[in-house]
Protein backbone atom coordinates (compact mmCIF):
# COMPACT_ATOMS: atom_id res chain seq x y z
CA UNK A 1 0.00 0.00 0.00
CA UNK A 2 2.99 2.44 0.50
CA UNK A 3 4.38 4.06 -2.78
CA UNK A 4 7.00 3.47 -4.69
CA UNK A 5 9.67 5.80 -3.51
CA UNK A 6 8.44 5.09 0.46
CA UNK A 7 7.57 8.49 0.99
CA UNK A 8 5.80 10.41 4.06
CA UNK A 9 3.85 11.80 1.71
CA UNK A 10 2.56 8.36 0.19
CA UNK A 11 2.04 6.66 3.58
CA UNK A 12 -0.32 9.76 4.89
CA UNK A 13 -2.52 9.34 1.29
CA UNK A 14 -2.36 5.59 2.03
CA UNK A 15 -3.53 5.99 5.26
CA UNK A 16 -6.00 8.34 5.03
CA UNK A 17 -7.63 6.24 1.91
CA UNK A 18 -7.46 3.75 4.09
CA UNK A 19 -9.61 5.09 6.96
CA UNK A 20 -11.56 6.90 4.57
CA UNK A 21 -12.20 2.95 3.52
CA UNK A 22 -12.66 1.61 6.76
CA UNK A 23 -15.17 4.10 7.61
CA UNK A 24 -17.46 2.83 5.19
CA UNK A 25 -18.77 6.89 4.09
CA UNK A 26 -19.68 7.20 8.27
CA UNK A 27 -18.25 10.26 9.85
CA UNK A 28 -15.12 9.60 11.85
CA UNK A 29 -14.99 9.49 15.19
CA UNK A 30 -14.51 12.56 17.33
CA UNK A 31 -11.43 13.29 19.62
CA UNK A 32 -12.21 14.07 23.49
CA UNK A 33 -8.87 15.32 24.28
CA UNK A 34 -4.97 14.98 23.13
CA UNK A 35 -2.74 14.23 25.58
CA UNK A 36 0.82 15.43 25.22
CA UNK A 37 3.76 15.18 27.71
CA UNK A 38 5.53 18.38 28.94
CA UNK A 39 7.60 20.06 26.68
CA UNK A 40 10.00 20.53 26.54
CA UNK A 41 11.04 17.02 27.39
CA UNK A 42 12.30 16.75 30.93
CA UNK A 43 14.38 13.02 29.98
CA UNK A 44 12.28 11.05 31.69
CA UNK A 45 10.34 7.68 30.74
CA UNK A 46 7.11 9.83 31.70
CA UNK A 47 7.17 12.39 28.54
CA UNK A 48 7.94 9.73 25.82
CA UNK A 49 4.57 9.33 24.31
CA UNK A 50 1.34 10.91 23.59
CA UNK A 51 -2.41 10.06 23.25
CA UNK A 52 -5.20 10.62 21.17
CA UNK A 53 -8.31 10.00 23.31
CA UNK A 54 -11.79 9.69 21.26
CA UNK A 55 -15.40 9.88 22.35
CA UNK A 56 -15.59 6.42 22.87
CA UNK A 57 -12.92 6.02 25.59
CA UNK A 58 -10.58 4.49 23.04
CA UNK A 59 -7.56 5.54 23.10
CA UNK A 60 -3.94 5.63 21.05
CA UNK A 61 -0.66 5.80 21.85
CA UNK A 62 2.24 7.23 19.40
CA UNK A 63 6.17 7.51 20.47
CA UNK A 64 6.77 11.85 19.94
CA UNK A 65 10.46 11.92 20.74
CA UNK A 66 11.25 10.98 17.04
CA UNK A 67 13.32 13.97 15.44
CA UNK A 68 11.12 17.20 16.52
CA UNK A 69 7.78 14.86 16.31
CA UNK A 70 6.87 16.39 20.36
CA UNK A 71 7.67 19.76 19.45
CA UNK A 72 5.53 20.11 16.33
CA UNK A 73 2.17 18.88 17.66
CA UNK A 74 2.62 21.28 20.80
CA UNK A 75 3.41 23.79 18.32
Amino acid sequence: MMGAMGTSTDITTDLLALIEHRLGGQPPPRVAAVHLPPVPWTGTKDGEFGAVELDSGALGLSYVLLDNTLAALAG
